[in-house]
Parts: C-alpha cells; sequence; structure tokens
C-alpha cells in the first residue's frame, strides 16, 4: 500500500514540476513577441555572454546546491557526525565557490549597456534558483530509488523506515545486526546520486566557454 502510495505522489509531484516548467516556456515564448511585456526581453536573453552565464549558472548551481545538500548526509549517514560538525567540514567548501558565483553577474554587466544592466543582473539570478530546484528534484529521486533498492537487499530490514528516518541518528536506531550493511547502502546511493554534480559542473565548463573576452576599461576621475 505505501508503494501505491510513494508512486501516487511522484506522480504528482511530476504533474505539478512539468506543469510550472510548461508555464514558464510559454512565458519566455510569448513575451515580447506575442504579448507586448516581456520579463528578461529577447535582445538581453539572447546576447552571447548573458544567455553563456545564464546556462553556466544554471548548470553550475545543480552541480554545488547538490554537494551542499547531500555531503551533509554523508558526513552524518556514513561517519556519524552530527549536523553542527558536517556544516564545519562543509566551510572550506562554501568559501571556494564564492568567487565562481560572483563571475557571471560580473560578465552580464561588462557587455551590456547601462540602461539594460539592471535587468540582464536578474537573469543569473534567476538561473541560480533554477538550478538549484532542478538539482534537488533529480538528486532526491536518484538518492531515494538507489537506497531503496539496496536496502532491500538486506534480509529483515525495513526500507522503508530506513529512508524515512533519514541520516539524523542513523547508528543508533538502526539494529545491531545491520549496522555495516545500511551506512555501505547509503554510502552506495550517495555516490550515485553525486555523478549529478560532475556531469553537471562538465556542462557548465563548456558553456563557460561561450562567454565574450572582454577588457574592464578603469575609468579615473579627475
Amino acid at each position: 500500500m505505501s508503494t501505491l502510495n510513494d508512486i501516487d505522489g511522484d506522480a504528482a509531484r511530476a504533474a505539478l514540476l512539468l506543469g510550472a516548467m510548461t508555464c514558464l516556456l510559454l512565458v519566455l515564448k510569448n513575451s515580447g513577441i506575442v504579448s507586448p511585456w516581456a520579463m528578461i526581453p529577447f535582445r538581453i536573453a539572447s546576447q552571447r555572454t548573458v544567455a553563456a552565464s545564464c546556462l553556466f549558472t544554471v548548470l553550475f548551481n545543480m552541480a554545488i546546491d547538490t554537494h551542499i545538500y547531500y555531503l551533509p548526509t554523508y558526513f552524518q549517514a556514513v561517519h556519524g557526525t552530527t549536523a553542527e560538525q558536517s556544516g564545519i567540514r562543509m566551510l572550506p567548501y562554501l568559501r571556494s565557490n564564492i568567487l565562481a558565483t560572483i563571475v557571471p553577474d560580473t560578465a552580464v554587466q561588462i557587455v551590456l549597456p547601462t540602461e539594460d544592466a539592471p535587468i540582464g543582473n536578474s537573469s543569473p539570478v534567476f538561473s541560480q534558483a533554477l538550478g538549484g530546484a532542478l538539482a534537488i528534484s533529480i538528486a532526491q529521486n536518484i538518492l531515494t530509488n538507489t537506497l531503496s533498492q539496496e536496502l532491500k537487499m538486506i534480509p529483515g530490514l525495513d526500507s522503508s523506515g530506513i529512508i524515512a528516518l533519514g541520516a539524523k541518528n542513523l547508528t543508533s536506531t538502526v539494529p545491531t545486526e545491520h549496522l555495516n550493511g545500511v551506512p555501505g547502502a547509503h554510502t552506495y546511493a550517495l555516490s550515485r546520486t553525486l555523478i549529478l554534480p560532475i556531469a553537471a559542473a562538465g556542462m557548465a565548463f563548456v558553456c563557460s566557454l561561450g562567454m565574450e573576452w572582454r577588457k574592464v576599461e578603469r575609468k579615473i576621475e579627475m
């Protein structure tokens, strides 16, 4: 019965996501062409550096958000750390990503005229949110499906209960006879999940090659 409920829930979430994406695509298609208004005019969205920056930001944030969301799960479920300890371990990773998140915004400001800069700057911000939303949705499906398959291979274990339990206090709540198998299943499921940021980062690098080389002129006021 729980399996049927899970399937129905997945179908409902997929339908909502597809509906939302369809509405988004209709807005992007019609605005400024069929309709006279446009959140992001086509002349800005089609600019080479703006388009490359947006694609880069979507894919790069898919990689970052997947790591930010699931590396703490790895630390807690596999290494048995607390939430505080896993957060401390994430600090070096977060610091290294600060520069990369600034570059697309800077590139857009350089290539656009001053009057178009405010609209252009909103494009990477939207792309960041879109990339994060897509990443968590895809990664969670990969993790849940893989973990469910791995846990079902352990005899006498309630896989649905372990999945619902999450990573918190996993070692203290799992039966002693399954303490070796459950962390191993989490490790394998997370390793499959972290393939997503590898692929996304590779595609983001390709998109970054589409940005124009521009010299930043420094104006000196006398």
